[in-house]
């Protein structure tokens, strides 16, 4: 090694026993000798490859419910890099996970400072699925055990197209306006079934084509299932649920026809299409305050719109014949005796 470096054996052994370092010049032919980088050589790790280790680590630990050796982590940590959004972001999640497991508003506090912290210096994010807006939630939801008028202020000032109606609906029952509560948890409702609704349908699509008979058995089933949840907030035999049910029969006659059982597919069209025809001849409307449980709002008039449109008939007919085909064309055989089937009967 001292021919390689060009230095004498004596000072290649007094590196070797702690007694003198090599200089820099040296170093660096060392680390070409070596093939690695000087870093590497003299053990030094990068900043922010320890702040990710150290990241991990108040995660792991806080997953582990080991709460005061995550916090432990977060204060030595935040003492180096003070001004470091993911670890201040993090941080702030590990002290509202502790808070709500120990009900401890003064974690609740320290989670919120934590979290007005990481706005300061959330340019240096880099995770799109974190912005102000989480943030801010994150926030609400630590003023639920500070002080929740703060809480109904901080969750209204950010529910943005009724994302937050659920967590209004608690805050407002928590602050003993049982109406308000009401009123939100109806939003909430109606919005929560209409993405299951529509989670569902897309779901079934996508499983339909599948080769595997597992899938479409599962398709099936989930087609059942929203079907009776369905009937189960039906408050009137026939009402706004009813054109969806319709919907989901007809995506059940669908799959019937993936899985080449024709009397079955058949007998649902006939279904869902005499459904979706009683719908239409008895004037339904998109009206979901006349036609769905648990529904209270004052104003009964609470409308929506879907993609199927104020005639079930036409809009089921619609779906099968072009967004279906759209988006399930490698079933395009088993759409198009669906649609023959749908087309021929005649209620």
């Amino acid at each position: 090694m001292a021919e390689r470096l060009g230095v004498s054996v004596g000072a290649v052994s007094k590196w070797e026993i702690g007694h003198n370092m090599p200089d820099l010049t040296v170093l660096v032919d060392m680390a070409n000798l070596f093939d690695i980088s000087v870093d590497v050589l003299l053990g030094y790790e990068p900043a922010a490859q320890r702040k990710d280790e150290i990241i991990d680590e108040i995660r792991m630990l806080m997953g582990q419910h080991q709460f005061e050796e995550a916090e432990e982590a977060s204060r030595t940590a935040l003492i180096r890099y003070p001004n470091d959004f993911a670890l201040l972001y993090s941080s702030a999640i590990l002290y509202q996970a502790a808070a709500m497991e120990h009900n401890n508003p003064e974690e609740a506090q320290k989670s919120i400072d934590l979290y007005e912290r990481a706005k300061v210096v959330i340019a240096q994010n880099e995770n799109p699925e974190i912005n102000e807006f989480v943030i801010d939630s994150g926030i609400a939801a630590d003023y639920m055990l500070l002080d929740n008028k703060k809480a109904l202020e901080a969750y209204k000032k950010i529910n943005f197209g009724g994302i937050h109606n659920t967590m209004l609906s608690l805050v407002s029952l928590k602050d003993g306006d049982v109406k308000a509560a009401l009123n939100y948890g109806t939003y909430g409702l109606i919005d929560h079934l209409s993405n299951l609704f529509n989670s569902g349908i897309y779901m079934i699509v996508a499983l339909s084509q599948s080769s595997k008979s597992k899938d479409l058995d599962s398709a099936l089933e989930l087609t059942g299932i929203m079907i009776n949840i369905l009937d189960m907030f039906k408050a009137v035999p026939i009402g706004y649920n009813s054109k969806l049910e319709a919907v989901f029969i007809i995506l059940k006659a669908y799959i019937y026809s993936c899985l080449g059982d024709t009397k079955q597919m058949k007998k649902a069209v006939r279904e869902g299409k005499t459904l979706a025809q009683k719908y239409d001849d008895e004037g339904s409307t998109a009206n979901i305050g006349e036609y769905m449980k648990f529904f209270y709002l004052d104003n009964k008039m609470y409308g929506t719109m879907d993609s199927i449109g104020q005639n079930a008939v036409k809009g089921i007919d619609r779906l099968i014949k072009k967004n279906l085909m759209e988006i399930a064309a490698p079933r395009k055989k088993a759409i198009e005796q669906l649609y023959s089937e749908w087309e021929k009967y005649d209620i």
